[in-house]
């Protein structure tokens, strides 16, 4: 997974598109952020599973030429989550129908389009609103 932003927006995603997240304990302390709505019991538990080797996480440049961090599951880190999705079957399917077919190859602007669109509470606080909404930038 490509930058830890798209990642943000798929869990929002999931939040919104899916019922009942919350009976399962998903994230809800989502908050305007510089990119839209983003969790930081999310950001924590991304950084709690690299420590615990069950994602790995590298730099990588982006096509747009910027640093961001690349995510990748390891050997046991699929393991626990096959566990996870044969416990929770039917949510994941819902969660693969709901969200990942439909955003997981989207871009990333197409991505935060939808997401903006559907929650603008969020972007009060985005440096990239203008660009999603398609407002140029006030020159100074």
């Amino acid at each position: 997974m490509d930058g830890i932003t798209r990642l943000q927006k798929l869990a929002f995603l999931t939040n919104e598109l899916v019922p009942n997240m919350n009976r399962v304990g998903f994230y809800d302390d989502w908050k305007p952020g510089k990119y839209g709505p983003y969790s930081p019991s999310l950001g924590n538990d991304v950084d709690a599973l690299v420590t615990r080797g069950l994602v790995d996480k590298e730099v990588v440049e982006s096509s747009a030429g910027y640093a961001m961090d690349a995510f990748k599951v390891t050997p046991q880190g699929e393991k626990e989550a096959m566990a996870i999705e044969e416990r929770q079957s039917k949510l994941a399917e819902m969660i693969k129908k709901s969200v990942v077919q439909k955003y997981a190859r989207a871009p990333l602007m197409s991505l935060l389009h939808d997401v903006y669109y559907m929650a603008p509470q969020y972007t009060v606080e985005s440096e990239v609103a203008g660009t999603v909404f398609g407002i140029p930038r006030r020159q100074e």
